[in-house]
């Protein structure tokens, strides 16, 4: 995953809306690619996990309980602003892939 700073993320947006963008789909976009990482990183997490026929699971020298079939559940933030909107539009799509948000 590339990061950028927020100077940047604002040139991007000015660039795409003035390419003829709109600002509702810059926020759709961001909030699919979002949801779409989380439930990537969710995956490996579970494959990580995944229970040995014991019902334990090994990552490095750590073991722990697995439940197979965890909910997936996600806390997201949202301030003021524009990022604001971006959060509440990744936890709709959530909600929609089944997620408890």
């Amino acid at each position: 995953m590339r990061l950028s700073d927020s100077a940047r993320m604002r040139e991007a947006d000015a660039a795409a809306i003035a390419a003829g963008v709109d600002s509702l789909t810059l926020m759709e976009n961001a909030a699919e690619a979002f949801a779409d990482e989380m439930e990537r990183i969710a995956g490996e997490a579970a494959e990580a996990f995944a229970p040995t026929a014991a019902g334990e699971c090994s990552v490095g020298d750590e073991r722990a309980a697995f439940t197979a079939g965890t909910e997936k559940t996600a806390a997201i933030l949202c301030g003021a602003g524009n990022n604001g909107g971006d959060g509440f539009a990744a936890a709709h799509i959530l909600k929609k892939r089944g997620w408890s948000v």
